[in-house]
């Protein structure tokens, strides 16, 4: 918008501008994954199936050693050998007898239904497109609000500071994640792994969740090998690949990109992540690090909160 409002284009203008390009991008990335999307999603029983046909046998092993450390006698051990004990409860695992979990609460919020995503999406659209409408009218109000004294120009400085901060961990983000899901992308085709291009985008949105985009697509990553793979090579090569790139660009590409005052404690994140998520899902765990960033900034500024900033400096 700064940049667009440089250029002498009326901010309202410039603001359908950017939302309209973000929902056609959508609707591109949308039309190029519908199929893949679509075959994955039809072979999910099957790969259910293929999970529970791979771990028949561990089952069988752990039933085995759970029915030999009971505390039953040496009558009742006789009675009921332990074949039989692991062979019952194995064909109730695979027959559904055995009642299953129910689905975690943080599944559910996850991905809730249809109609609340399509209302939040649109809620966020409209939000977006007035807020950059406004164009720098929000930061002159913040200057008239803080006032000419110093410590007026003091905390202008510093949500300026935030601003930029949030801005180029984004920015630095998108770059890091493009780069990542061109890697991950062609190196599933090279193993030959079904819809390499779907992967490659999924890479690029999980990797703005920290831990929990990365953990989600290795289990996403293993369950897609199960189904395309008659054993269980690709579905392990297929994560470990994923894990190998993923972990060379956090200990070498990022920290080259981010640069110092990018770096947060590890420690930090995952606290962050935890705790947003716990309170706003996806989008909490997507807003930790910036959050992150702008608490550290803050933090930096007021001496009572040094300690603060000390623990969240990488």
């Amino acid at each position: 918008m700064r940049r667009l409002e440089g250029w002498r284009l009326p901010a309202p203008l410039g603001a359908t501008l950017i939302v309209a390009s973000g929902v056609a991008l959508a609707a591109l990335l949308t039309v190029a994954l519908i199929d893949p999307v679509t075959e994955w999603a039809s072979q999910a029983p099957a790969a259910t199936a293929a999970v529970n046909r791979s771990l028949r046998s561990v089952r069988t092993r752990l039933a085995d050693l759970g029915w030999r450390m009971s505390p039953s006698t040496a009558a009742e051990r006789s009675a009921m050998p332990p074949e039989g004990l692991a062979g019952e409860f194995v064909g109730q695992a695979v027959t559904g007898t055995v009642q299953a979990p129910a689905i975690a609460p943080f599944i559910r919020r996850a991905f809730p239904g249809t109609t609340a995503v399509v209302i939040g999406a649109l809620e966020f659209l409209v939000f977006l497109l007035f807020l950059l409408a406004g164009g720098d009218a929000w930061g002159r109000r913040l200057r008239e609000a803080a006032g000419s004294s110093a410590e007026g120009e003091r905390r202008v400085k510093l949500a300026e500071e935030c601003r930029e901060a949030v801005a180029r961990y984004l920015l630095v983000t998108l770059g890091i994640n493009l780069a990542q899901g061109i890697v991950v992308g062609l190196t599933l085709w090279a193993i030959g792994m079904p819809a390499p291009l779907l992967w490659g985008v999924a890479t690029v949105f999980a990797e703005f969740l920290p831990y929990v985009g990365g953990f989600a697509m290795m289990i996403l990553l293993a369950l897609a090998g199960l189904v395309s793979a008659p054993d269980l090579r690709l579905a392990l090569l297929a994560p470990l690949c994923y894990l190998l790139i993923t972990t060379l660009q956090n200990n070498f590409l990022s920290p080259i990109f981010y640069g110092r005052g990018l770096k947060l404690n590890p420690v930090a994140i995952l606290l962050g992540v935890v705790c947003w998520w716990g309170l706003w899902g996806v989008a909490g765990a997507f807003l930790a690090v910036p959050f992150l960033a702008a608490a550290k900034l803050v933090a930096e500024y007021h001496p009572p909160l040094q300690p603060l900033a000390a623990f969240l400096e990488g």
